[in-house]
């Protein structure tokens, strides 16, 4: 399993890319979010139109999903063909049904390539990864993914504090990319999470920061430096399982 940092931003930033991970294994490729500035960083990591199979949408808001109407567009133009799979709660799944038809995204019977939207709670594998989910506490419904292969675990939080359920969900895991906006707890925002919390996180071997406030990302750096354990990935980064 590879598991790349297309994009490490938050909602804001105005250098780096949208919170963006690619995920692949067995010549399958997963995306999980593609916001409204990861989806240019997308196109440069993953210029093929058929390569990824899979996207996974941890909740709703514009810096998850918004990249997905170019995205498919760009795909459409470029001639795909191939099935893609789009995953997240029925709640996200009916949003991005309205989003789609109101932008003229071809989904249905009409489209140029077959799209299914499948519940994520429901969906136990997909391509060569198994897949659970758990929730995190954000102002609307985030759900953080984990996915399986090869005896080798990968978790994602997506926005969002730590609940019993998702620290249950990173436990197993090799390696978690857990949204850290800022390096103190008193600088923090009760939607959001902070380096504290993610450390209390007990399980991943590994845990890579990402989602880091606009001009708090050299903080947060100095803060983990001689951390064996929290590393801040920069875009593009790769880190094989």
């Amino acid at each position: 399993m590879v598991v790349t940092a297309i994009g490490v931003g938050e909602a804001f930033d105005a250098v780096e890319p949208s919170a963006c991970v690619l995920v692949e294994a067995e010549g399958f490729a997963l995306l999980i979010d593609c916001g409204h500035a990861a989806v240019q960083a997308v196109w440069r990591a993953v210029p093929e139109a058929e390569r990824i199979g899979a996207i996974y949408l941890t909740h709703a808001h514009a810096d998850h999903v918004l990249g997905l109407v170019p995205l498919l567009d760009r795909w459409a133009s470029a001639g795909r063909r191939g099935p893609l799979a789009l995953m997240a709660s029925p709640e996200v799944l009916a949003l991005l049904r309205s989003l789609f038809q109101l932008l003229r995204v071809r989904t249905g019977p009409d489209s140029p390539f077959p799209v299914s939207f499948l519940a994520a709670a429901e969906t136990k594998t997909i391509g060569p990864f198994g897949i659970a989910t758990a929730p995190t506490a954000h102002s609307i419904d985030n759900r953080a993914v984990a996915l399986a292969q090869g005896g080798r675990r990968f978790a994602c939080s997506g926005d969002g504090r730590p609940t019993a359920e998702s620290r249950a969900l990173y436990a197993g895991a090799d390696l978690l990319f857990h949204e850290c906006l800022v390096p103190a707890e008193a600088e923090g925002e009760p939607d959001h999470c902070d380096l504290p919390t993610v450390h209390s996180i007990g399980g991943p071997e590994r845990i890579g920061l990402y989602h880091i406030r606009a001009g708090r990302r050299a903080a947060v750096k100095a803060a983990v430096r001689n951390d064996a354990r929290l590393f801040v990935p920069e875009a593009g980064d790769r880190v094989a399982l």
